[in-house]
C-alpha cells in the first residue's frame, strides 16, 4: 500500500555511493562526509533551521543549530539531517550527522520547529 501510493523513504549509504568508510562520530568524519555530498550534489535547494537561530554565540553558553538540508527533485528528495553543538567556554564542539534519506513525494514531513529557510543566508 504504501509503494502504491508513494509513500516511503530509504536511508542511503554514503560509504558506499562514494566507496570510502567514513567516520560518523567525530566532527572532521561529518564534515569529510558533508564535503563529498556538496561536492555530488551541488546547492541544496533548502536549508532549515529554528525560526530563532543564532550563528554566533556571545556568551560562554552551549549553543546548538539543528538543520535539515533538503535538495528537491521531480518526483523526490534527499534530505540530511544535522545537529551541530558549541561548548564555547571550554571549545569543544560535536557534529552529529543522522543519514542521507530518500524521500518519496508522498511523504509529508513535518519539520516540526525547523521551519526558517536559510540557504541564501549561508550558501552562495
Amino acid at each position: 500500500e504504501a509503494i502504491e501510493n508513494n509513500c516511503w523513504l530509504i536511508d542511503i549509504n554514503e560509504d558506499r555511493i562514494f566507496g570510502k568508510k567514513f567516520d560518523y562520530k567525530t566532527v572532521d568524519g561529518v564534515a569529510e562526509i558533508m564535503s563529498n555530498l556538496f561536492d555530488l550534489l551541488g546547492k541544496p535547494t533548502h536549508i532549515y533551521v529554528k525560526d530563532d537561530f543564532k550563528l554566533v554565540l556571545t556568551d560562554d553558553e552551549i549553543g546548538s543549530l539543528l538543520s535539515n538540508i533538503v535538495y528537491e527533485y521531480k518526483g523526490f528528495k534527499l534530505r540530511v539531517k544535522l545537529s551541530d553543538t558549541y561548548n564555547k567556554k571550554y571549545d569543544y564542539r560535536t557534529l552529529n550527522y543522522y543519514g542521507l534519506i530518500y524521500v518519496s513525494d508522498g511523504i509529508e514531513e513535518k519539520n516540526d520547529e525547523l521551519t526558517k529557510d536559510i540557504i541564501n543566508e549561508l550558501v552562495k
